[in-house]
Order: structure tokens, then C-alpha cells, then sequence
């Protein structure tokens, strides 16, 4: 009887290492399973933060560029403006000279027809000396 309760109780414990052996192996491929999948979770976490940082550089270099178009066309109109300046000057110095020219015509004209009035009553108070004398 020893024997075979001997033969039962090794029965038994080959059985229980076996139950427990799969248990065991299970148990390691339940906790594999889950750090695969706390793995893929730090990844997709990881995806998800580097897409959020892209996001915000994009967004920066937008508004960069739209800071630098929003300068680039006040600069521009500061250029036209000075440019439209610059010429309003030259032109009101071409006026200016032009009016010049115009009133020292005008008072070469003016003196001339002085001059030659003046030449005239010299000439007729010339004219009526000589008349006078013989």
C-alpha cells in the first residue's frame, strides 16, 4: 500500500509540476503580452509627442513666414512711399526752376521794353534838340 501511495502522491506531484509549469509559462506570457503592449502604448505615446512637436514647428515657421510677408510688404511701402517723395521733390524743383526761368524771362522782357523806351525818348528828345537849336 506504501508503494502505491508512494506511485499516487509522485502521480499527484508530477501533476501539480505540470499544472504548475503551464500556470507558470502562461503567467510569463501574460506579462511578455503586457509589456509588449505597455511597449506599443510608450511608442504610440512617443508618435503622438513627436507629431505634437512638428505640429508647433510648422505652426512657427508659418507665422514666421507670415511675419516676415507682413515685413517684407511694410517694407516695400515704405519703399514707394520714399520713392514717391523723392520724385514729388524733384519735380517741385523742376517747377520751382521753371518758374525762375519764367520770371527772369519776364524781367529781361520787362527791361528790355524799358530800355527800349528809354532809347526812344533819348532818341526823340535827341531828335528834338536839334530841331530846337536850328
Amino acid at each position: 500500500m506504501r508503494t502505491k501511495r508512494k506511485f499516487q502522491q509522485k502521480d499527484l506531484l508530477a501533476s501539480l509540476m505540470n499544472g504548475f509549469d503551464s500556470e507558470k509559462e502562461a503567467l510569463l506570457a501574460q506579462i511578455r503580452a503586457g509589456d509588449d503592449q505597455m511597449q506599443g502604448e510608450k511608442e504610440r505615446q512617443l508618435a503622438l509627442l513627436r507629431l505634437k512637436r512638428e505640429q508647433l514647428r510648422v505652426k512657427k515657421d508659418a507665422e514666421m513666414d507670415a511675419a516676415a510677408l507682413v515685413f517684407g510688404k511694410a517694407h516695400s511701402k515704405d519703399k514707394q512711399v520714399q520713392d514717391s517723395r523723392q520724385q514729388q521733390l524733384f519735380l517741385a524743383k523742376q517747377r520751382m526752376l521753371a518758374k525762375k526761368t519764367e520770371n527772369r524771362k519776364q524781367i529781361c522782357c520787362r527791361t528790355w521794353t524799358l530800355l527800349e523806351e528809354l532809347s526812344d525818348v533819348a532818341n526823340s528828345e535827341d531828335d528834338g534838340d536839334d530841331g530846337d537849336d536850328g
